[in-house]
């Protein structure tokens, strides 16, 4: 059996309303006794008016949670750089654009309790997640977090990166000049000048223009 979520069900439930009522009507008026006590206990059991607006306003909150958990459920595409950010849309959804979009209590306390939890679990800053969204050239100006935050983490990706170059090159040895043609030690000397070395190639990638999210490009192919 499918496992369906809270917004599935009443999504499910809101779209089957007319189809619901209608059946509630055709079973009350039938002419068999049976079936109209069948038509009275669906009569019960279907939701009032008020009902009915919670649980399209519990729809409307959890609405941005579906759509995250579908980008987070992608199989062809890296998605560690897009936990923090999405999370943090969330967050600002439920601050700002839902703070008086409510009218039940129900759906405005399912809110809070929404956002105190996520407000808990990501108290403190998840360096995984925020070093996998700087290394997705869609993100990687870490605008949802304090710059305290995005210095801390770009001077660790400076620091790991130096030692893991540092231990993955290998010792070669020199080749003398004397084995190079006079032409070959011209060539050899004119390349070393045209070519700069980056020194810091962190902050080079930072330096790089930010690219447009999702639509356009895709960071496996950047």
């Amino acid at each position: 059996m499918p496992d369906f979520s809270l917004f599935d069900l009443c999504q499910r439930l809101i779209i089957l309303k007319l189809a619901i009522s209608m059946l509630k009507t055709s079973l009350i008026n039938d002419r068999s006794s049976h079936i109209r006590r069948e038509g009275e206990k669906l009569e019960k059991l279907y939701p009032t008016s008020h009902e009915w607006k919670i649980i399209k306003e519990i729809v409307e909150l959890l609405s941005p949670f579906e759509s995250v958990t579908c980008l987070l459920s992608g199989a062809t595409y890296p998605t560690i750089g897009l936990i923090y950010p999405s999370l943090c849309n969330l967050k600002e959804i439920l601050e700002t654009e839902f703070i008086l979009s409510f009218e039940t209590d129900v759906a405005e306390n399912c809110r809070k309790a929404i956002l105190e939890d996520l407000r808990s679990r990501w108290e403190f800053p998840q360096e995984l997640c925020i070093k996998g969204s700087f290394l997705d050239p869609c993100f990687k100006g870490l605008d949802f977090v304090s710059q305290e935050t995005r210095k801390e983490i770009i001077n660790q990706l400076e620091t790991e990166y130096e030692v893991l170059k540092n231990d993955s090159i290998p010792s070669i040895p020199v080749k003398s000049n004397l084995t190079l043609t006079t032409m070959g030690s011209f060539w050899k000397k004119k390349n070393e000048r045209n070519v700069t070395p980056i020194k810091n190639k962190v902050q080079y990638y930072l330096n790089l223009p930010e690219l447009p999210a999702f639509e356009e490009y895709d960071s496996f192919t950047w």
